[in-house]
């Protein structure tokens, strides 16, 4: 692929990825305006809510903004932007990953043993991160064009490990309650099917990315783009997903298959604020 090619796939992949970005944006508004603005400004899941939906969209403007002068830049100021780009993508990564992981904690009633492995998976993802980023940047000679770290397989490969035990932890304990009835059903099902979309998304983004690293003619600065958006419409969707599965149970009696344990001190909120974090234990 020429050099005036190559530059064009990655505009044409970066305004198709925006377009998208700003297509879920819209299409999920309402719903952020009932579940998330009512949200007091401490709870954890508002800010990460705010972190995947806006504040990555608005990162994905900036770069395609920035786009055209890349050619002109001088590639001190080129390194610490793909630096900057790369670390925004790891923490939307991490983010994601972050929230399935606390929906598995909670469905396995923070056992420690749960909250261990999952640690140490993702210690070792950021470990391989770390490696890749380093040796990427070390032989970064400027512009949008280059080439990924052979350590990004490594790094992918570790990603995919990560989502794999998450989504297989979810399925077990779905397993263990089908026979079950009631609202604990209900629930697990909602969250086994929002971590098997969000698997088979995060599967395609990379496998997109092992594409990329294997065909020497692809250019990595166009998983940025996509990596970003995949990582807002998951990220953002999961917490809206969990906020509507919070408000439904607000209405359940105590007579349930759920039994709700929220913060102490805190009484009942009148309006739907998810992340007074309820515990769901299965009787």
């Amino acid at each position: 692929m020429g050099t005036t090619a190559a530059v064009q796939s990655i505009y044409y992949h970066s305004a198709a990825a925006l377009a998208f970005s700003l297509w879920d944006f819209l299409t999920t508004l309402g719903d952020e305006v009932h579940y998330i603005w009512p949200m007091k400004r401490r709870h954890t899941f508002r800010w990460l809510y705010m972190f995947h939906r806006h504040f990555l969209l608005v990162t994905h403007i900036a770069c395609q903004i920035l786009l055209p002068f890349f050619p002109v830049m001088s590639s001190h100021i080129c390194r610490a932007l793909l630096a900057s780009m790369a670390l925004v993508a790891e923490c939307a990564n991490f983010t994601v990953e972050f929230i399935l992981a606390f929906r598995v904690c909670v469905l396995f009633g923070r056992r420690p043993w749960i909250s261990r492995l999952l640690g140490c998976l993702m210690l070792a993802e950021l470990l391989c991160c770390m490696v890749n980023a380093t040796l990427t940047l070390k032989s970064y000679g400027g512009g949008m064009l280059f080439q990924l770290s052979p350590n990004a397989k490594t790094q992918m490969a570790s990603t995919a490990v990560v989502h794999s035990t998450l989504v297989t932890l979810t399925v077990v304990k779905y397993l263990s309650i089908v026979r079950g009835r009631g609202a604990g059903r209900n629930v697990i099902s909602q969250f086994i099917l929002d971590g098997a979309v969000t698997y088979l998304v995060m599967a395609g983004l990379l496998g997109f990315g092992f594409t990329i690293t294997t065909v020497s003619s692809s250019e990595p600065i166009i998983l940025f783009f996509w990596a970003l958006t995949v990582h807002s419409v998951c990220g953002s969707r999961l917490i809206l997903n969990m906020a509507r599965i919070q408000d439904r149970l607000q209405g359940l009696r105590e007579d349930e298959s759920i039994l709700l344990t929220t913060q102490l001190g805190h009484k009942r909120p009148q309006s739907p604020c998810f992340f007074h974090v309820p515990e769901f234990r299965i009787l």
